[in-house]
């Protein structure tokens, strides 16, 4: 009888052991395909009514098509469509890729495809950034709309920065540039970490 428990004891432990591993490698590989998703913001030419964002997604070898898309609503129970305002939106190839296409998929939704993602993976063991450039047109004033104009910049985010649906819960950090000198920042955002730069 000491025998069987002994032997059942061991086997527990192998397959326990196995799980084990099993279970920290999937956490690893999900730890490490999550990483933040960035956005800047340059406010140069503020005369030209356009915000200028630079999207850098962080993709992963095992990555699905990437989306991105135009929120087509806000709080106002009414359907709005920004992605009229969009302008020049482009993948950056990055050096050393055969480059990504980016497809139009409804009127505010857009796709890179798996395969464009593959060409993306580096030699390193880094995570390669997908980056994606735009312009946004906005020049209407109110509480309920974005505006860039020589004395100001008032930004809903949802009126300007594109999103992926399917990686709502990443990190996201959102830099601005170009900032005038005479103007100041004001957002209702929590305060940055000592690591990240300030807004």
């Amino acid at each position: 009888m000491t025998h069987r428990l002994s032997w059942l004891l061991t086997k527990f432990l192998r397959c326990s052991t196995k799980a084990s591993l099993l279970a920290i490698s999937c956490l690893l590989a999900a730890a490490s395909a999550h990483a933040t998703i960035r956005y800047e913001i340059s406010l140069a030419h503020p005369e030209q009514h356009l915000f200028r964002v630079t999207l850098q997604i962080p993709v992963n070898a095992a990555s699905s098509d990437i989306t991105v898309a135009m929120p087509g609503w806000t709080a106002l129970y009414q359907v709005r469509d920004f992605a009229y305002r969009l302008r020049d939106l482009r993948v950056v190839p990055p050096a050393g890729s055969t480059g990504c296409v980016l497809r139009k998929f409804d009127k505010q939704t857009w796709r890179v495809s798996s395969a464009d993602l593959c060409s993306l993976t580096p030699q390193a063991p880094i995570l390669p950034i997908l980056t994606l450039k735009y312009s946004i047109e906005w020049d209407d004033p109110g509480p309920f709309s974005s505006q860039l104009n020589s004395d100001h910049a008032f930004l809903n985010f949802a009126e300007v920065l594109l999103y992926l649906p399917d990686r709502r819960a990443e990190d996201v950090t959102v830099q601005f540039t170009d900032v005038p000198a005479s103007w100041r920042a004001i957002a209702e955002l929590p305060a940055p970490s000592a690591a990240a730069p300030a807004v």
